[in-house]
């Protein structure tokens, strides 16, 4: 029998936090990162590396406040602590004897971390970027002496923006932004909706940048409609039309097919009423009926039926299995285009509705320059959102 054997955790441990070597950390909650990363900033300090000259950065501030404790905690031990404990955790640390050297430099260190101006640098992703922001406001298009923007700052200007486009669309009947709101609602129920707007709004960044790669909003819209495969002139109502119309269908298949269904069992009679009635109807009615004639083909979660008609009624009509299941190819065709222009029109609508949107936002935040917004999101990891509004 073999056994796998495995490092132990302080050697692999000791590996990583090693300052000769660049490393990547990946692990579950609670296996010891945050002692990696603290016993690495521990070994860069104890190499003689100056602390001013050391930055560690978190995502949280409890991560950041933590690494700071730790180290601080290490290294005032150290300051005091009795010669041999300070060459025994020297050892664990480094995986080597401490020197003379070290031991006196360990000493030292926390009073050289005490007189670095402002501390030692462990800060948050956004903190960082918002200092190294402030260094450099003119070459980040930003106005000198900027301040960041809270959440509550940013949700009151969303709001704002939120209002004077839904106030637009309502007072403005005909118009293509209000034709958009009606289409976006359609789909979206009234509970969901300022949900929707607060996700639209939390993607700026990307969607404003969508519609400036395809240089415009009427280009991309072009582009949705074409990768689905329908035209903007097209509607639901102009396809189930098209579908219902004379000759697009073989009549006196199906017509022979529904008389064979008539006589066949309870399932096959209910479903042969519904095609011979589908059937005679006039071309109008037929289209404002295909959904109902569509249900003897296809279940309700789209698939199509294992068993059109029955093997008796067949043996009546021998043509009819697969007249039917030609039909029903015609129709996931039908049903395909349907769902396509029904994408592309939402989707459309929504683009409308996004630019402005973000028309809205820069406007209401065009009272200056000098405001910006750092958020981050957890959906897509770690990131940095900028936004100008006003000075402060």
């Amino acid at each position: 029998m073999t056994v796998e054997t495995r490092p132990e955790p302080g050697i692999a441990q000791r590996q990583a936090a090693d300052p000769s070597r660049s490393v990547w950390v990946s692990a579950s909650a609670g296996t010891g990162k945050t002692k990696v990363l603290t016993d690495r900033v521990l070994a860069l300090l104890l190499a003689g590396t100056p602390p001013h000259r050391i930055l560690c950065l978190t995502f949280t501030k409890a991560a950041a406040a933590e690494m700071a404790n730790r180290i601080n905690r290490s290294l005032a031990g150290w300051a005091i602590t009795a010669e041999e404990k300070l060459q025994t955790e020297i050892a664990e640390l480094t995986g080597k004897a401490a020197t003379e050297l070290a031991l006196r430099r360990a000493r030292t260190l926390f009073a050289q971390v005490l007189e670095v101006p402002g501390g030692m640098k462990i800060q948050t992703v956004h903190a960082f970027c918002e200092s190294l922001l402030g260094r450099f406001p003119l070459e980040a298009g930003l106005a000198p002496h900027f301040q960041v923007m809270d959440e509550r700052e940013a949700a009151e200007i969303q709001h704002e923006a939120q209002a004077r486009v839904l106030t637009r669309a309502r007072y403005s009947d005909g118009s293509p932004l209000a034709g958009a709101l009606a289409e976006v609602t359609s789909f979206v129920h009234e509970d969901e909706f300022l949900d929707l707007l607060k996700d639209l709004f939390s993607e700026r960044g990307r969607l404003h940048r969508l519609i400036a790669r395809y240089g415009g909003l009427e280009p991309l819209t072009d582009a949705v409609f074409k990768t689905l495969g329908v035209h903007r002139e097209e509607t639901e109502g102009s396809i189930r039309d098209a579908a219902s119309a004379d000759g697009q269908f073989d009549a006196g298949s199906l017509r022979a097919a529904a008389s064979a269904m008539l006589q066949g069992s309870k399932t096959d009679k209910e479903r042969g009423a519904v095609i011979a009635e589908w059937l005679a109807a006039e071309r109008s009615e037929r289209a404002q009926r295909l959904m109902s004639y569509v249900s003897v083909f296809f279940t309700q979660t789209g698939s199509q039926r294992a068993k059109l008609i029955n093997k008796d009624a067949a043996a009546l009509e021998p043509g009819a299995a697969d007249t039917l299941g030609g039909e029903a190819a015609r129709l996931d065709a039908v049903l395909l285009q349907i769902r396509s222009i029904v994408t592309a029109r939402a989707t459309s609508a929504m683009l409308l509705l996004v630019q402005s949107l973000l028309t809205a936002y820069e406007r209401v935040s065009a009272s200056g320059a000098g405001l910006i917004t750092m958020t981050s999101s957890l959906r897509h990891g770690p990131c940095l959102r900028l936004k100008a509004v006003r000075p402060g």
